[in-house]
């Protein structure tokens, strides 16, 4: 039974370091963005802060992830599921997105989230084809208010 135990502690373990991983590499991105908002920077610490634990995205609200053995594996995986914590990781753009909002709309109360179309662009002319779209759709938008890009 020990060899069973020790694989399948082994794979618990990569996976628990990925998702720590991503959970890090998406928090900083978050933390960029909010560093280069001008919205942001205008809010006081208790508008940010506030807001911060609305979203759960305080240093607080990272899971607790330790990988030591299979007993802190378990530990870890206690309170949420290898599944529900990589939803906490896929939802962090998301709520950043959201805190970037709310801090627009603290500041410019007519902000308004404006999401970019997806598409595939494969060639030159794909890409202008794309830019003009949204340059087209900003200029529209604007017209309703300052935009918040998602």
């Amino acid at each position: 039974m020990t060899p069973v135990v020790e694989g399948l502690t082994q794979v618990l373990r990569k996976e628990l370091n990925a998702v720590k991983k991503d959970w890090d590499g998406k928090w900083s991105e978050g933390e960029s963005h909010l560093e280069d908002d001008p919205n942001w920077d205008q809010l006081e610490p208790e508008q940010k802060h506030s807001l911060r634990l609305q979203l759960k995205l305080l240093e607080s609200d990272a899971p607790f992830i330790d990988v030591k053995n299979t007993e802190t594996i378990l530990k870890t995986l206690e309170p949420a599921s290898l599944s529900s914590l990589k939803d906490r990781v896929a939802a962090m753009p998301g709520r950043y997105a959201s805190i970037m909002l709310e801090a627009a709309r603290l500041t410019e109360p007519k902000a308004q989230l404006v999401f970019l179309p997806k598409k595939t662009l494969k060639t030159d002319e794909d890409v202008d084809a794309w830019l003009d779209e949204v340059n087209k759709s900003l200029k529209k938008q604007i017209k309703n208010g300052p935009v918040v890009i998602a």
